[in-house]
């Protein structure tokens, strides 16, 4: 039972001491400020206070600890004689619990008043003690919700709050790893290391209460006692609750409390109610913290794979271009051999050339040095005349006006060579989305040059794009649609039965109040409706195996999403295919 703190506020102790057990031993105080700061330092459980002190000390002392103190529960026991003569109805209004009139009762009685007294004390104060630690229990079992704490932490607190709660002895944790193997992960006043026996019966315990889903208590008598555990703890132990903690049914750990067979009357119905009430609140928090732990590792993953997709998607976009310039090679290198053979093939005569100028040079320096040396002027006319000869023979004169055309043909030549590789360096450039204003009639135009020799062959273009129009956008992305569609578009007039001035592919640009719209229209054969629902679906195409992958046109759409535009087709079958990229006039008010 509680051991009681006693105080006695007299100037004659002996009247009183005689009737408290012995048990109990009394502290005696005679003076009121001494016996405040003592009522404020130690946990007092009982006072007494002689009557024949002063009256006003005694009620004074009584409020104090009532409203002062906000002590309710505090025993206060008034004793004193008949002979005094004072007002004890005004003590007890203000909180004294008993009064003794130690003259007119009997000494039984008054020692079983005492008695009975005290005990209510005790009773009251293993109350108050109990219900203290059940809500340090509860607010234990909160921290579960409330605190980011770790969770073995947080076991480890609740387990110190259930190990008072029901006044165990020693606590153990413990928890199964993926081989059901029992491991001691935490432990309340046992002492360490275990020995092998008492290893051995703690996880004969612990795997037991695995099978548990809610608080169990497990009662020993002497033959069930656990003799290994009693001898390493150096007391009897009268019973041990195992408290599961369970997440959507598995058993997460075990907390094992072994209780001393003294403290077995601490273990109560209401208790164990109490406990049965915290696990299945405990099950609740958990689950819900682990499923937060859940969302919060599939949204880290989610949000990796999206970072994944994206850099994908731009991978994508990149390999596409890459295709489209791999399917221009044969077209571009026609393009850049034609002019890089007639550069080359005017380097034959103009090797000719320059030695006919040099045999005209030295045919001059002859001239020259004759007009110094020889003095007959038969020699100057015979040389003047072969001169005319040679000149009349190898026409200096238009060697000398030819000359400069090939120098101004290679010039273009090699022009045209560099403008064709710088285009095709732009277009397959891989860039980040950045929107800057560029001239939409300059880039048709470098986009017609890239597929002048796949275009050639198939149809006619008719452009009708005017000059100087400047728009905010991506210029790659564009240019990549751009190119995409126009391929499409003559690989799909190549297959008609018509002259080529009869298929036509035209380039078109609207503006309206938001939005400027590049029209790509053809008179193919169109499309259903049917193929139009899927056209700018990944991986959906109309070509040959081995033609397409399905990948350009939805690359596209996504672009012009990027962009913050939009990429729309109509047809008709059998007349004609409008495909339209519309594109914000101004980006940023677009976004917002």
């Amino acid at each position: 039972m509680l051991t009681l703190h006693i105080l006695n506020f007299s100037q004659s102790p002996e009247k009183i001491v005689e009737y408290i057990p012995s048990q109990h031993p009394i502290t005696q105080v005679d003076q009121v400020k001494p016996l405040k700061k003592q009522l404020r330092r130690d946990d007092t459980y009982m006072l007494l206070m002689d009557l024949d002190c002063s009256q006003t000390e005694i009620k004074s002392l009584i409020g104090y600890i009532r409203e002062g103190l906000a002590n309710p529960v505090m025993g206060i026991l008034l004793y004193g004689s008949n002979a005094v003569n004072q007002d004890i109805s005004d003590c007890l209004a203000l909180g004294a619990d008993l009064w003794l009139d130690l003259s007119s009762v009997e000494p039984p009685i008054i020692q079983t008043q005492v008695e009975r007294f005290i005990n209510k004390i005790q009773i009251n104060h293993q109350a108050l003690v109990q219900s203290q630690l059940q809500t340090n229990l509860l607010v234990s079992v909160t921290q579960f919700s409330e605190s980011r704490s770790p969770m073995q932490e947080l076991i480890a607190a609740f387990s110190q709050s259930l190990h008072s709660f029901c006044h165990a002895h020693a606590t153990v944790v413990v928890q199964s790893d993926a081989n059901e193997t029992c491991l001691v992960n935490h432990t309340i006043a046992f002492p360490l290391p275990f020995p092998e026996p008492v290893q051995t019966a703690v996880t004969t315990y612990a795997s037991k209460s695995f099978k548990y889903q809610t608080p169990d208590i497990d009662l020993f008598s002497d033959e069930t006692s656990p003799p290994h555990i009693a001898e390493h703890l150096r007391t009897n132990i009268g019973a041990s609750l195992a408290f599961p903690l369970v997440i959507y049914g598995k058993n997460l750990c075990s907390i094992l409390c072994f209780i001393d067979e003294n403290k077995m009357g601490n273990i109560t119905v209401e208790n164990i109610s109490v406990m049965k009430d915290a696990a299945k609140q405990l099950r609740v928090l958990m689950e819900r913290r682990y499923s937060e732990n859940r969302l919060k590792s599939q949204y880290q993953r989610l949000k990796s794979t999206l970072s994944e997709l994206e850099m994908t998607k731009d991978h994508l976009i990149h390999v596409e271009k890459m295709a489209s310039v791999g399917k221009m090679a044969a077209g571009i290198a026609h393009e850049i051999n034609n002019p890089l053979s007639y550069v080359l093939s005017n380097f034959s005569p103009l090797d000719e050339y320059i030695d006919t100028m040099v045999q005209m040079l030295q045919l001059h320096d002859q001239l020259m040095s004759s007009l110094k040396s020889i003095p007959s002027s038969d020699m100057h006319e015979q040389i003047k005349k072969n001169i005319e000869s040679f000149q009349k023979e190898s026409d200096i004169d238009f060697i000398y006006e030819d000359i400069r055309a090939i120098v101004n043909d290679s010039r273009e030549g090699l022009l045209r060579v560099r403008d064709i590789i710088s285009d095709l360096s732009k277009f397959s450039r891989k860039v980040p989305l950045e929107s800057a204003s560029f001239d939409l009639f300059e880039l048709v135009d470098e986009t017609l040059r890239i597929l002048k020799y796949e275009l050639q062959d198939a149809c006619q273009v008719q452009v009708d794009v005017e000059k100087d129009v400047e728009i905010i956008a991506h210029r790659g992305f564009v240019q990549q649609i751009l190119t995409n569609l126009l391929k499409n578009a003559a690989q799909v007039l190549k297959e008609l039965d018509k002259p080529i001035d009869e298929r036509t592919i035209e380039i078109q640009l609207q503006q309206d109040k938001a939005y400027y719209r590049l029209f790509v229209i053809d008179n193919g054969p169109g499309m259903p409706a049917s193929i139009m629902k899927q056209i700018f679906d990944p991986f959906f195409t109309t070509k040959k195996i081995g033609k397409g992958v399905g990948l350009g046109l939805s690359v596209c759409y996504d672009l012009a999403i990027k962009m913050g535009g939009t990429l729309t087709v109509e047809s008709e079958e059998n007349t004609s295919t409008h495909f339209c990229l519309s594109l914000p006039l101004d980006p940023n008010q677009q976004k917002e």
